[in-house]
């Protein structure tokens, strides 16, 4: 009993529900002749509105909550990356045929400061090039991305290797990258 009426507690008290049940409410006593209250619950539904959708309230709290947790240390090693989708904005991007990140981008910045310091992490080794190359690739970044695994290859430092990931759907006619499939010696597609 107590789950269901965890849920359906939550499930009224976020600001959209309140907003609707607000404007409901005051729309229903408003044909009840409470104009009055009426127009209180509709004046309360739209300041709820109004503060949540135009301003940071949202954000200002739930500050204190991510404060209460630190940033850990960096690790001394990393033995890969797993970037989450979802931090760009697909209907922006195929407007403008770029790159527009929403509110959950800053993983994508991550990702791509972990590739710079795979980059520089790359004189020591070079298989963090072909690492840097796929973070680059994955953001949009296919010249950079290209000239990485081009590196990682020349140093034999590729590590394993598949032709048909998705990743590399949008620079799959690419020269260069058909260029480092037969350097691989990566048997080409069968059309």
């Amino acid at each position: 009993m107590f789950p269901i009426l965890t849920r359906v507690f939550w499930l009224l008290v976020q600001p959209v529900s309140l907003v609707a049940l607000f404007m409901l409410l005051g729309l229903l006593l408003s044909f009840r002749r409470r104009r009055w209250w009426g127009r209180v619950f509709t004046f309360l539904g739209l300041m709820i509105l109004c503060t949540m959708a135009f301003t940071t309230f949202g954000y200002v709290l739930i500050t204190p909550l991510e404060a209460r947790f630190v940033r850990p240390p960096e690790p001394a090693h990393i033995d890969g990356i797993v970037v989450l989708g979802g931090g760009m904005d697909g209907e922006v991007d195929t407007v403008r045929h770029g790159w527009e990140f929403n509110q959950s981008g800053d993983r994508m910045v991550e990702a791509l400061r972990l590739a710079a310091e795979f980059e520089g992490l790359s004189a020591s080794n070079a298989a963090w090039a072909s690492f840097a190359g796929r973070i680059y690739i994955a953001l949009g970044d296919y010249d950079h991305g290209l000239e990485l695994l081009n590196r990682a290859l020349d140093a034999e430092a590729m590590p394993i290797f598949y032709k048909d990931q998705p990743l590399w759907k949008p620079i799959r006619r690419d020269p260069r990258f058909q260029d480092l499939l037969h350097r691989m010696r990566v048997p080409p597609d069968q059309h």
